[in-house]
């Protein structure tokens, strides 16, 4: 009988194993993670960072978001605020105005997102999950997605608010 020792026995073992193992489980349901990034994102990328197996998705919410910006920049300088100030002209003469420094800023940053954005699908695709440095950097950036809208916000309606209450 062909006799094999310990060690080559548990080699072959550990090569089946290794074979007809899938990829990376999953810990937490794709469901629960897109919820908590709807209802409370703080939560959903702590998921995403807990579970490996979302670390694409950085990728794809910096896109999402960057190219956000971008169109609503453009959209406000171009649509939202020549009209409001056509319509604010009769109401005190106040006037809704983002500062050429603003506006290049706001639009550099959705820039520098979408390019993160890349960064991080090469670098998922290259080692199969993100560092604990991109995965920061990553968040940082879609932390900062919710202050950036939140003071265009307020320099578009505070200037309405005023000239309404005088």
């Amino acid at each position: 009988m062909n006799e094999q020792s310990p060690n080559e026995f548990e080699a072959k073992v550990q090569a089946v194993l290794q074979q007809n193992t899938p990829g990376p489980v999953r810990k937490t349901a794709s469901w629960k993670v897109t919820l908590a990034l709807a209802v409370f994102p703080p939560l959903g990328f702590y998921l995403m960072w807990k579970d490996k197996t979302y670390h694409s998705w950085f990728s794809w919410l910096n896109w999402v978001f960057g190219i956000f910006l971008l169109v609503y920049i453009w959209y406000a300088v171009y649509i939202l605020i020549p009209q409001i100030n056509h319509a604010l002209g009769g109401i005190n003469g106040k006037v809704v105005s983002l500062s050429s420094f603003e506006t290049i800023a706001i639009v550099g940053f959705s820039i520098l997102q979408i390019a993160i954005g890349f960064w991080i699908r090469f670098s998922v695709r290259k080692n199969g999950e993100l560092g604990r440095g991109m995965l920061i950097c990553a968040i940082v950036l879609l932390s900062l997605d919710y202050f950036v809208p939140t003071y265009l916000y307020s320099k578009i309606i505070e200037p309405i608010y005023s000239a309404i209450l005088g």
